[in-house]
């Protein structure tokens, strides 16, 4: 008996779930997936008595500010790069 089977009977899936969405998209379908197989191994954790350990929350980083932005506010803006005439005559030339 395969025991992926037995914790993912029937009884817990209702059918119009189990036959799947023709309107999702693949993405939908597996966020959808992940989130009812977490579900599925956390009763079989509990039913077996198992700790399960949170998920360690993400530390907040100095680096998070430089690639996620500023804090809640608009990003800074480059700095302009500066013009040189003699460069732009030579790739004008060409």
């Amino acid at each position: 008996v395969d025991m992926m089977s037995i914790a993912a009977s029937k009884e817990d899936v209702p059918p119009a779930e189990a036959e799947g969405s023709a309107g999702q998209s693949s993405a939908a379908r597996a966020a959808q997936s992940e989130v009812e197989l977490a579900a599925m191994l956390l009763r079989a954790a509990k039913s077996f008595e198992l700790d399960v350990p949170k998920a360690p929350s993400p530390e907040h980083s100095r680096l998070d500010d430089w690639f996620l932005g500023a804090k809640g506010g608009v990003p800074p803006r480059p700095a302009p790069v500066p013009f040189f005439p003699e460069v732009h005559e030579e790739l004008t030339k060409t």
